[in-house]
């Protein structure tokens, strides 16, 4: 056979199975938020995309947890200019730790270990839900997660079903991809 008829079907071959994966992650992507009513421990929100630390609040605000803790925040930031605190029985804790999501992981995990927490409601973007899920559940396997997935509104095509853009999908894969390479999970077994 001839080498450029065997590297032709090697890249046709990978670029099937890479469209395979694609596809694969595409399902594991939220199209809907949770609308659960199950109270957590804790909800969790990972900073860097609208509507997330709005969505916790929310959350908090409902009674679905008294404690409320916001990963990768700005040291800027100060919750006072969005959230006015209601209930005195809630709690709202920053963390300012994290630069990205395996940092989220991290800070996560050493509050979550302090404060004795079984199970979080994690909230972030649909699209950035998969390799958070992935991300936590390497750093804390025992911790049981609620996924409250945020469609964000700001990257939503124009057409009419609301499906996220192509290109911040691929990003998301991608990256996704490498936390799958760096934990040696290549295949969705979970």
């Amino acid at each position: 056979m001839n080498k450029t008829i065997i590297l032709f079907f090697s890249i046709i071959i990978i670029f099937l199975i890479w469209v395979y994966d694609f596809y694969s992650f595409l399902n594991k992507v939220p199209k809907i938020e949770n609308n659960t009513n199950i109270s957590s421990d804790a909800i969790v929100v990972l900073t860097g995309g609208s509507g997330r630390i709005q969505e916790g609040i929310s959350l908090l605000n409902e009674g679905l947890s008294r404690k409320l803790f916001i990963s990768g925040v700005n040291p800027n930031f100060k919750i006072e200019d969005i959230y006015k605190k209601s209930n005195p029985d809630n709690t709202i804790i920053l963390g300012r730790e994290a630069l990205n999501t395996s940092g989220n992981a991290i800070e996560i995990s050493k509050w979550v270990k302090e404060e004795n927490i079984i199970n979080i409601r994690l909230v972030t973007s649909s699209y950035h839900m998969p390799r958070s899920l992935l991300e936590i559940s390497y750093v804390l396997p025992q911790l049981e997660i609620i996924p409250h997935p945020v469609l964000p509104t700001p990257i939503k095509t124009t057409s009419e079903s609301g499906e996220l853009s192509l290109l911040i999908l691929v990003e998301e894969y991608f990256k996704f991809l490498v936390s799958r390479i760096k934990y040696y999970k290549l295949f969705f077994n979970k």
